[in-house]
């Protein structure tokens, strides 16, 4: 058998050795893997805020299928949240179907009149109050005092136009400043904002107006936290479109994100939660 050269195997070394870095350092530029958030229920002194688009994609949209009730309900009591935004509700009827599934000690506020799909409003205890804004359906404000608080929390649900950048801007305007009305309480701003920042994938999935959006969302990020940050998406076909807002000078974020696994039928949301700590 004939030896290799103690020089040959330096080489061959070398050339490993060169390939481990390379191989280590593409490794590296890989972006990380995103985990949901892990369902179970929030700690002490947690309080667990919750937004949920629960209808589906038939026929370009539609609201909550009353078959999936009892599944929306089961997902709310795995979670245990305090506070749930929901998206794509039918009725008020039907909101109160939710309801009573999850026990007397819940609450809900519809948004809205007519047919027209609604937003609701869902608190575990305490104290809750809720009105829509004058002629839209998919806008709510609401006081909560969640169980052994002094201090409400002023909160906006929102489903944004799905189709007009310029539409959304409007909404998430007068969301906001409503809410800066009352800046000496906490804030909460939750729901389908319906704009994704993460463009450069199906240009036809996305917005009619880029730079409207960046607009909106930043005219939001300076006046709030976005919760769900670097959290993935939340929506079909891979865009996050449901967010969280908080104002961080009364609240504490300590983990966020979509939890997966809780779509049936062909709903294309997933809810996304957020664990806060009052400050």
């Amino acid at each position: 058998m004939k030896l290799r050269s103690w020089r040959g195997c330096w080489m061959e070394g070398a050339l490993l050795l060169a390939a481990l870095i390379f191989f280590v350092a593409g490794w590296g530029l890989r972006p990380a893997p995103v985990r949901g958030f892990a369902a179970a229920p929030p700690a002490e002194g947690v309080f667990r805020v919750m937004t949920w688009n629960v209808g589906g994609s038939a026929d370009g949209g539609r609201p909550l299928d009353d078959e999936l009730i009892d599944h929306v309900a089961a997902t709310l009591r795995e979670l245990a949240p305090h506070l749930v935004a929901l998206q794509e509700v039918r009725s008020r009827r039907q909101a109160q179907r939710l309801v009573e599934r999850l026990g007397q000690d819940w609450r809900v506020e519809v948004g809205g009149r007519g047919e027209a799909p609604r937003v609701a409003l869902m608190m575990r205890g305490g104290n809750l109050q809720a009105r829509s804004w004058p002629g839209r359906n998919r806008l709510l404000f609401g006081l909560c005092r969640p169980p052994g608080e002094q201090r409400s929390i002023a909160v906006a649900v929102l489903h944004a136009d799905a189709f007009s950048a310029q539409e959304r801007n409007r909404a998430v305007g007068l969301a906001m400043d409503v809410l800066e009305r009352v800046p000496s309480l906490p804030r909460l701003l939750m729901g389908d904002l319906n704009f994704d920042l993460g463009l450069g994938r199906r240009q036809d999935l996305f917005s009619n107006d880029e730079h409207l959006d960046v607009e909106s969302y930043n005219y939001l990020a300076e006046r709030l936290r976005d919760a769900g940050e670097g959290g993935g998406s939340t929506a079909e076909p891979d865009r996050r479109l449901d967010y969280v807002f908080f104002s961080p000078e009364h609240f504490e974020l300590l983990e966020s994100g979509p939890l997966k696994g809780r779509r049936l039928k062909d709903m294309d949301h997933d809810p996304v939660v957020a664990d806060l700590r009052p400050r």
